[in-house]
């Protein structure tokens, strides 16, 4: 690899080293440094921002000998996943601090997570996708079971472990068995061997459908869904707020690479497959958050439906739906961190505060977060003047225009369908009483307070002016050939 490659990863090395500087910082910091692991953590993910910018116009290449690609849309996904990790960093500081979890090994998994994720967006060659995928797996297992002393988030980081090993057989089953078909493990030999031979290979469809479930698996997919609710609900809040959003991000980008430049051959096939699943997905998700009183796991099952929803734009196979899609993932990611922020603000010691009736009088007893909960739940359900909204409206609009009118419906019908989980939250924090021996919310810190008012502020001026964003996932969907 030559050093101008070597370059174009300096934003991978930075968090690597940092993650290694943090651990080393445990053992031998002063115990009062620890206060400044989420402070480290932070500049390192700026550093890398920084770094990423500098790249921001290069021409499109391939390096690692064609492994790695750089274009606008693994430059879209690493400038969004360092936002996920630095704001993850800033929600988990004061919750690790009271729970007594704040180590450096905690961020250090954070920033290890968040390369990974990188790695499976700029990979161009499936074995790479692998490796990308597994180092955010193995970082998220541990995370997950991070309080390990609290046997819900044991029994959650056990239990994702378990069924991710199984997703990840199922991948490596998949990627032999599509190596076995074309004989590289390399996008572009992909595309071409399917091209060459003429008819499809017997051995290729069979790989694909292996593929997607364990993609499927990442992304919290219907039927590979069931780890979602359980370790959304057992991991710490801070990590659940991770989760939600870093490996459904790194999963849509993988399958979007494997999709559009491995498989474009195979369109029809996983056409009708991702059909179906956006269908099951959206509606099995709504349907179960509809009977959730535990508000974590009623986000959980709505992350779930979120999916279905993206996956709507993945269906299209279209530029304008890949567009909406990555639009659609920008806001998803606000929405989702400024929910979890509130519930892991609210939480209380313990992280126990997490029920219907623990948000109810809300509106009363801390009227600005139960402000920025209820902007975000409103734009959850697509309501108009949100970003949601806008992001339903380009997703479910390049469904019609691609001529999958049904599919289109489907979603209108369950985003409809969402409106009555979102707004019985909305109806405990202004229109019920808080129990009696309701105890007082803890102070917000300023940081997640000004993550808080810069997320509904996001939320809210996309939903009047999304023309910046929209131009910029446009100009990412073009990396994909």
């Amino acid at each position: 690899m030559t050093l101008d490659e070597l370059f174009l990863l300096i934003p991978q090395w930075i968090l690597l080293a940092a993650a290694a500087a943090l651990m080393l910082m445990e053992p031998f910091g002063r115990p009062a440094g620890r206060r400044r692991l989420g402070l480290v953590t932070v500049a390192a993910v700026a550093a890398a921002a920084y770094a990423l910018q500098l790249q921001w116009g290069l021409e499109p290449r391939s390096i690692a000998g064609g492994m790695i690609r750089i274009d606008g849309f693994s430059l879209f996904f690493q400038w969004l996943f360092l936002v996920i990790a630095g704001l993850s960093a800033v929600l988990s500081t004061d919750f690790n601090q009271r729970e007594g979890i704040d180590r450096g090994e905690y961020y250090a998994l954070l920033l290890t997570a968040c390369s990974g994720m990188s790695l499976a967006a700029m990979s161009e060659d499936l074995i790479l996708t692998f490796i990308g995928i597994e180092i955010l797996s193995l970082s998220t297992y541990i995370l997950a079971g991070f309080k390990r002393r609290d046997i819900a988030s044991n029994e959650a980081s056990l239990k994702y472990f378990l069924l991710g090993s199984f997703a990840t057989a199922i991948l490596l089953y998949g990627i032999a068995l599509v190596y076995g078909a074309t004989g590289s493990t390399q996008y572009q030999a992909i595309r071409a061997s399917a091209a060459l031979q003429g008819e499809i290979p017997a051995l290729l469809l069979p790989g694909l459908g292996l593929l997607l479930v364990g993609v499927g698996f990442k992304i919290g997919l219907v039927p590979f869904h069931s780890w979602v609710p359980d370790v959304y609900e057992g991991a710490p809040s801070p990590v659940t707020a991770f989760m939600a959003v870093g490996p459904k991000a790194a999963g849509i980008a993988a399958l979007l690479r494997i999709l559009a430049e491995a498989l474009p051959g195979l369109a029809p096939d996983w056409t009708r497959i991702l059909w179906l699943l956006a269908v099951l997905t959206m509606t099995l998700g709504n349907a179960a958050a509809l009977v959730q009183s535990n508000v974590k796991r009623m986000l959980a099952y709505s992350a779930i439906a979120q999916a279905g929803y993206i996956l709507v734009g993945v269906v299209v196979h279209t530029r304008e739906g890949f567009t909406a899609a990555l639009f659609y993932l920008v806001i998803y990611t606000v929405m989702s961190l400024v929910a979890f922020g509130v519930i892991l603000a609210l939480s209380g010691p313990g992280d126990r505060r997490v029920h219907l009736d623990d948000y109810a009088g809300l509106g009363r007893r801390a009227p600005y977060a139960a402000a920025a909960m209820g902007i975000t739940l409103l734009a959850l359900a697509g309501i108009p003047l949100t970003g949601g909204f806008m992001g339903k409206f380009f997703l479910f609009g390049s469904a019609v225009k691609a001529g999958f009118v049904g599919l289109a419906v489907i979603a209108v019908l369950n985003s409809v369908l969402s409106v009555f989980y979102y707004f019985r939250v909305l109806v405990y924090m202004y229109m019920k009483e808080a129990p009696g021996g309701t105890t007082d919310i803890d102070p917000v810190s300023r940081p997640v307070w000004a993550i808080l008012a810069i997320g509904v502020l996001l939320i809210l001026w996309l939903g009047v002016s999304p023309d910046r964003f929209l131009a910029l996932a446009g100009y990412s969907s073009l990396g994909l050939k």
